[in-house]
């Protein structure tokens, strides 16, 4: 019997990851005047920050795909959607799309490992 913990840690993960990717999100563009126009440059910071966390996403999304593969108790759907969020994240203007596609993945893991942990028992 495999050990669900990498469920739980997907899940608080995925959830830690969509805040803090939200908030990157809002601070990562500023409006500025150039040559008496305005442009919208990138903070580079906040650009690192979020690149970082997709590509958190990314090697959790497959080590789960791998674990999990041949279980058929466990959800596939939740890998695929933070699999889904770690590469739209890198698109810099829809970042606010991975929060979202991350927090649903991130309760299906919950709910995976909620229901996993009760059967156990």
């Amino acid at each position: 019997m495999k050990s669900y913990n990498m469920l739980l840690m997907n899940g608080i993960i995925g959830i830690l990851g969509a805040i803090v990717i939200s908030y990157a999100s809002f601070q990562r563009w500023e409006w500025t005047f150039v040559h008496a126009v305005p442009e919208l440059v990138e903070k580079g910071d906040w650009g690192l920050i979020i690149n970082t966390i997709s590509l958190l996403y990314l090697v959790i999304s497959i080590l789960a795909m791998a674990n999990y593969n041949e279980n058929p108790k466990v959800n596939k759907k939740s890998h695929k959607i933070l699999f889904v969020a770690s590469i739209v994240g890198f698109v810099p203007f829809v970042s606010t799309l991975t929060s979202v596609l991350a927090i649903i993945s991130s309760l299906l893991y919950l709910f995976d490992y909620q229901q996993l942990s009760n059967e156990k028992e």
